[in-house]
């Protein structure tokens, strides 16, 4: 990873080095940051799903959160149809 932002032009950034030198830390704190996140979004109960523009899935209309090999058959049928 130390050697894309080389790769690109750009010096590695201080947190991305601090963040490889305590994984630990960074583990943790993406965690509690994701933990926060999903919480909010839990708690609102609004969670909808755009593809192109288009709403694909919609917590507050269907009451349930949505299926992995649903949003796989709506996004690969959708990107067919775009071909």
């Amino acid at each position: 990873a130390n050697s894309i932002f080389p790769a690109i032009g750009m010096r590695v950034p201080e947190f991305f080095e601090s963040m490889g030198q305590n994984k630990f830390g960074a583990c943790t704190g993406a965690w509690f940051v994701g933990n926060t996140i999903q919480q909010n979004l839990l708690s609102t109960g609004a969670f909808e799903i755009y593809y192109g523009g288009e709403k694909i899935f919609s917590k507050l209309e269907s009451g349930r959160m949505p299926r992995l090999n649903f949003l796989v058959e709506e996004i690969g049928a959708r990107s067919a149809g775009r071909q």
